[in-house]
């Protein structure tokens, strides 16, 4: 009777531990598409404000000198639709 006990104990702990085990590979999965998406979407958004600054500081440089003032340098809040 003790032997039938003990043999359904460990049969009903082993039947848990590959259900425990099998749901922490599936968390550690899970961890690493999550750190796989953020790491894209990070990768994404960097690119998108490198072009972002180019394209800021193309716009600077065209708007940094007045064309035949001498290269003066354009003041901030100067109106340049008069020019």
């Amino acid at each position: 009777m003790v032997f039938i006990l003990i043999a359904t104990f460990t049969m009903l702990n082993l039947f848990i531990s590959i259900i425990v085990n099998a749901m922490h590979s599936f968390t550690e999965a899970e961890a690493q598409e999550t750190m796989d998406a953020v790491s894209e979407a990070r990768d994404h958004m960097k690119a998108d404000l490198h072009q972002e600054m180019a394209a800021l500081r193309r716009e600077i440089a065209a708007f940094k000198f007045l064309p035949g003032s001498g290269n003066q340098v354009v003041s901030p809040g100067v109106d340049l639709s008069s020019v």
